[in-house]
């Protein structure tokens, strides 16, 4: 008797339950949930500047590009308010699946296009992100402005339908800022002061990082591009409390005056702003720093060459590819050796000291 009470329960318990389960058991599972949440909590900690999180002072711009398990692109989420805060966190909702998301900080459309995205197509390995160039009379592609600090992290996870899936990414900047300081030194080690040194150099990065693949933040190196310089104008020595200014950055090059600055001795020094260095196993980099001479016809003569991350290597203190995304910023020091003091019969343009971020490598040999 007792058996078949409890036997009488459990039936009439299924049956109470029997109406709220008709609906996911039924064969067009109208009831059930048919999406998950995936919240992705974002940081910036991936840098050298001890551990703290830097999202805050370094994003005002978050773009999720959502491709599913076959590479398909399925969507785009940009998130331009924010806030932009220590916990920064934001939730896509999307079908049960496996995904992929590509995050790119700062992301701006005046500097960057998008190339081989395309909606409901297979896409992930091919699309990438360019910075916008123009064709210079010599047939270089240069760079339209200075690129402004750009971020990027993948995220890879598996959505269930109506559960939350969670995980943490850091980004990695991309952009990098090189400083060039040039100047001259005689035999004896005093820095020239002839202002002719200064007028005539310009100085220049080139290379294949103008580009980023999504799939992993790798360079397609489909183009070579010409980072431009905004040189940094030094006051004389009598003027030696005024502020550097800048100039435009444009596509036809404002000739600059750069008078001596406070020391006496003639420098050309110039911010370029140049894309993720990478380091290649056995394969030199093809980053490059190019220095050229304006001749009395006006045509700027390469006089130096050198690949930039084989010269950051050299300082024995970036030799991965981790240190070299975590330091974003490079000062790069070109001491050229100045033999003639009249000044009437060339440079040599041999580098007779080289100092990046404070490390010196000292090269003797011509470098053209």
């Amino acid at each position: 008797m007792r058996l078949k009470k409890c036997n009488q329960a459990f039936w009439l318990l299924a049956a109470l339950m029997l109406p709220g389960l008709q609906g996911c058991v039924k064969d067009d599972l109208s009831g059930c949930p048919v999406t998950g949440t995936l919240d992705l909590t974002l940081s910036y900690t991936y840098h050298n500047k001890g551990e703290a999180d830097l999202l805050p002072e370094e994003i005002k711009k978050v773009d999720f590009f959502v491709f599913d398990e076959a590479g398909t692109f399925v969507s785009r989420v940009t998130d331009a308010t924010g806030p932009f805060v220590k916990g920064y966190h934001k939730s896509l909702e999307l079908p049960g699946g496996n995904y992929k998301v590509v995050v790119w900080g700062n992301l701006e459309n005046e500097q960057h296009r998008l190339s081989g995205l395309e909606t409901g197509q297979v896409c992930l390995n091919k699309a990438w992100l360019g910075l916008h160039t123009y064709t210079g009379k010599d047939g270089n592609e240069y760079v339209q402005t200075q690129p402004t600090d750009l971020f990027y992290t993948l995220a890879a996870g598996r959505v269930r339908n109506g559960e939350v899936s969670r995980d943490t990414l850091t980004f990695t900047k991309n952009t990098k800022h090189i400083t060039l300081n040039i100047r001259w030194r005689d035999q004896y080690g005093f820095y020239c002061i002839d202002p002719s040194h200064a007028k005539e150099t310009h100085c220049y990065i080139t290379g294949q990082n103008g580009d980023a693949y999504f799939k992993d933040n790798g360079l397609p190196r489909s183009r070579w591009v010409v980072f431009r310089p905004d040189y940094v104008v030094q006051r004389s020595a009598g003027d030696a409390g005024a502020s550097p200014v800048r100039t435009p950055n444009v596509q036809g090059r404002v000739v600059v005056d750069r008078p001596l600055p406070p020391g006496g001795e003639a420098l050309v020094s110039a911010r370029i702003n140049v894309m993720r260095l990478m380091t290649y196993p056995n394969i030199e980099s093809n980053d490059r720093i190019i220095v050229t001479k304006t001749l009395g016809n006006g045509v700027e003569q390469v006089v130096y060459e050198r690949s930039l991350v084989e010269l950051i290597n050299k300082t024995a203190q970036y030799g991965t590819q981790e240190s070299l995304d975590r330091e974003d910023t490079y000062v790069v020091d070109l001491d050229f050796r100045c033999n003639d003091p009249w000044h009437d019969t060339g440079d040599t343009w041999f580098t007779c000291g080289i100092t990046i971020n404070g490390w010196t490598v000292v090269e003797m040999a011509p470098e053209v």
